[in-house]
């Protein structure tokens, strides 16, 4: 499978950060379907997204025929299996519960065709705790967007260590079609420390993105210890991360 293989996009979780992602996809060419286990929450986002696309017009951000080539490809889907029967690429973006997560995942894997790429956009609950609730663990991975999504650039892109090269390529080249930056973590790291902003790394990548300077490796902060007493210190060693250029 290669990028040019991703032409169908599954968001689940219609949510503020499920509706927003879908938005960035539509936008960007990618048929894009999104559901929720609430039928309240998936009309919520069908709501939002008409609003704020007739708001991008009046501003002047977008035109007419952009929002209504985004709304065309964007489906509001009534059940998972309409959602992400047919999805090349799946991105979760669910409650952040790790029960919850593994069984939509199972769930996944039983519908997606088996070519399909299942990310979770969660920053606390890693891909190695979601991966083995299916049978292809090489092609599961957290792809995490900030808030907001149709917004922010950074993409945080981080496999477990059964996760394929081809999968984290894939993922990092679909986040740069959709106008995002992706930024490969290369380590699995467990709560609280997942995640370059989580972990102190915010004023580094914001200086990164400032200058458009986001090739070579960073060194990371080393994140504050948050519930040990002042009176014992704990020493963190430095962390890198590899960035690519978009």
């Amino acid at each position: 499978m290669t990028i040019d293989d991703v032409n169908q996009i599954a968001v689940i979780g219609a949510g503020a950060m499920g509706s927003q992602i879908a938005m960035v996809c539509a936008l960007a060419g990618y048929n894009t379907s999104v559901c929720d286990a609430m039928p309240e929450a998936v009309k919520k986002a069908e709501a939002w997204a008409t609003k704020w696309l007739d708001e991008r017009v009046a501003k002047g951000r977008l035109t007419a025929e952009q929002t209504a080539a985004a709304r065309q490809r964007l489906t509001f889907a009534p059940s998972l299996q309409a959602a992400a029967g047919k999805a090349d690429f799946v991105i979760e973006a669910i409650i952040e519960n790790q029960d919850a997560k593994r069984a939509c995942f199972a769930e996944l894997d039983k519908m997606c065709p088996p070519h399909a790429i299942l990310t979770t956009n969660s920053s606390s609950i890693i891909s190695s705790r979601i991966a083995d609730a299916t049978k292809r663990p090489d092609k599961v991975l957290n792809m995490h967007f900030f808030n907001p999504a149709v917004v922010m650039e950074l993409v945080e892109v981080m496999g477990h260590p059964g996760t394929s090269e081809e999968s984290i390529a894939i993922t990092m080249e679909l986040s740069r079609r959709i106008g995002k930056i992706p930024v490969r973590v290369r380590k699995d790291m467990a709560p609280p420390y997942s995640g370059f902003f989580s972990a102190g790394g915010s004023t580094t990548f914001s200086r990164l993105l400032a200058s458009r300077t986001m090739a070579g490796t960073v060194e990371l902060p080393s994140p504050r210890p948050r519930t040990m007493p002042s009176a014992s210190p704990v020493r963190i060693r430095p962390r890198t991360c590899t960035v690519f250029p978009s």
